[in-house]
């Protein structure tokens, strides 16, 4: 099965347009003199116990006065990941009453399988021509080396006897969603400058980091389809490698609210609204599940959720809103189709 990064998209986009466009639209509006966003993302992938995976991502605008007073309001709020956190605060109910950020999550189906079948010779076979064109195309478009390069290691790495077909979907998956994500943001705003900050992952290390090419590639490949011939805006780049204390530490603040996401809507079954406790977790651990969905998830216009499922070579994308009554969630719908 062929990993169709325009039928992606495609797909990612008649989801997003309807009411998602709008609210993220309004946020910007509300950031205007921002000419530099950063984009934090974490990811929970392969959890026991879950049956999708979860890759979230927050757009911070960094204002003229740097990045001190959204790493103050991150620092303050969130002092500890949310493993870590015994009980959710007040504060932290309400962050997103502060406009800090705004909030994309991406719900994958673990019964989805992008380059798996039942075949793994077959499925080896695909991936090697996947990645031969895909080093044929980026080399007469005249990519730069350390692109090529990167996608040669994967060709490479995908020769070992213990190449990980699963890995490397998440590894596209990730570089897929963080590029549209990118697109989106710069779509719709004059941007100077627009950083990566993931966390430190498998993913993210996977090929001395190859995820970073890949997110390149795709987004200038989203750019060049829809804005040619002008000028693409910078990007920068926190590879975990080259990170000191202190970029680690400015991380840290900055991955905690998609953390929050990823580790509860791991477990959160959207199909029968139920959430799945982790093993051996005793009630008041499960309470900042809840506590957290109801404040975070009902009728909030700065956080995006899709739903993403693959059929027939397509991935199935729609969005899930919530609110704290029936009533309301009908006006809000209602609101949404409005826009």
């Amino acid at each position: 099965m062929a990993f169709d990064l325009g039928r992606f998209v495609f797909n990612l986009d008649s989801s997003f347009q309807q009411g998602g466009a709008h609210a993220l639209r309004a946020f910007i509006g509300r950031h205007l003199t921002a000419d530099r966003w950063i984009i934090a993302s974490d990811f929970n992938t392969a959890t026991r116990g879950t049956g999708h995976d979860v890759y979230s991502f927050a757009l911070y605008p960094v204002s003229q006065q740097g990045l001190d007073p959204v790493r103050a309001v991150l620092s303050q709020c969130f002092p500890r990941d949310f493993k870590q956190t015994g009980r959710l605060t007040s504060e932290q109910k309400r962050f997103f009453e502060t406009g800090t950020c705004f909030c994309f999550v991406f719900l994958v189906s673990r019964d989805s399988r992008f380059l798996r079948s039942d075949d793994r010779q077959a499925d080896l076979i695909a991936v090697w021509d996947l990645f031969e064109k895909t080093l044929s195309s980026i080399k007469w478009a005249g990519t730069p080396d350390r692109f090529v390069r990167h996608v040669r290691k994967l060709y490479n790495e995908a020769r070992k006897k213990n190449f990980s077909i699963y890995l490397l979907e998440r590894v596209l998956l990730l570089s897929l969603f963080n590029a549209y994500v990118s697109w989106k943001l710069v779509a719709n705003t004059p941007t100077q400058l627009f950083s990566w900050f993931p966390d430190d992952d498998d993913m993210t290390n996977y090929c001395d980091g190859a995820f970073y090419a890949c997110t390149t590639l795709n987004f200038n490949w989203l750019w060049q389809t829809n804005r040619p011939g002008q000028p693409i805006p910078i990007i920068g780049m926190k590879h975990h490698a080259n990170a000191d204390a202190s970029l680690a530490a400015l991380v840290d603040d900055l991955i905690r609210v998609p953390d929050f996401l990823s580790a509860v809507l791991s477990r959160w079954r959207v199909e029968d609204n139920r959430l799945l406790p982790p093993p051996g977790a005793k009630r008041p651990a499960i309470r900042r599940y809840m506590q957290l969905m109801r404040a975070w998830l009902n009728e909030n216009d700065n956080l995006w959720i899709g739903n993403c499922r693959l059929r027939d070579a397509d991935l199935y994308t729609t969005r899930v809103i919530s609110a704290r009554s029936p009533k309301r969630l009908l006006r809000y719908r209602e609101r949404l189709t409005a826009r």
